[in-house]
């Protein structure tokens, strides 16, 4: 098992299951943090909107474990970790809007990445991200589908990596049973 993250903001289900929560004021996190936000624990029906969003040493946003029909839009993104957002452990049917500024370390979205809570496959996410300095918004798929992009006729967005769904769902079995006996 890894490390638990620091997380600043943290909207659990089933507390928080169709919320709608606001938060305008600007949200920086300490030098602690991995995630400034996070969605976990099978999150359902949830939209928050904020105002500008910097990283922690990780995410802008991590959303995890199973949730469903999540919206989330901010004012701007500005990553200082590894990327803007992951998106991941069997979560589908999410929604990411606003304005980015900067990119991840990595990539900026990172979608189906390793998740100690779920080794199924994201699906049905949805971007309508704008890059402020009219950038590409790169994107790695590793176990899930490749997103939609609401706004490609004005935002160029990069694929970097579209892992085929059988090996991105064998990878993430493997390294779930792996976790199980090895520390990694």
């Amino acid at each position: 098992m890894s490390k638990p993250d620091i997380n600043l903001h943290s909207f659990n289900g089933p507390d928080f299951d169709g919320a709608v929560v606001t938060m305008l004021d600007e949200i920086r996190p300490g030098t602690e943090i991995s995630d400034t936000l996070k969605c976990s624990s099978r999150l359902r029906d949830f939209m928050g909107r904020f105002g500008v969003v910097y990283g922690g040493k990780e995410d802008c946003i991590d959303i995890n474990n199973r949730c469903e029909r999540i919206y989330i839009e901010a004012q701007r993104w500005v990553p200082q970790g590894k990327y803007l957002a992951t998106l991941k452990g069997g979560s589908r049917t999410i929604v990411l809007s606003g304005e980015v500024e900067g990119h991840g370390a990595e990539v900026d979205i990172d979608i189906g990445n390793i998740s100690d809570q779920s080794d199924n496959p994201t699906r049905d996410i949805t971007l309508n991200l704008r890059h402020v300095a009219g950038d590409p918004i790169t994107v790695r798929v590793i176990n899930g589908e490749r997103p939609k992009f609401l706004n490609a006729d004005v935002q160029q967005y990069k694929v970097v990596l579209q892992v085929p769904s059988f090996f991105g769902q064998l990878f993430a079995k493997v390294v779930h049973q792996l976790r199980k006996f090895l520390p990694i």
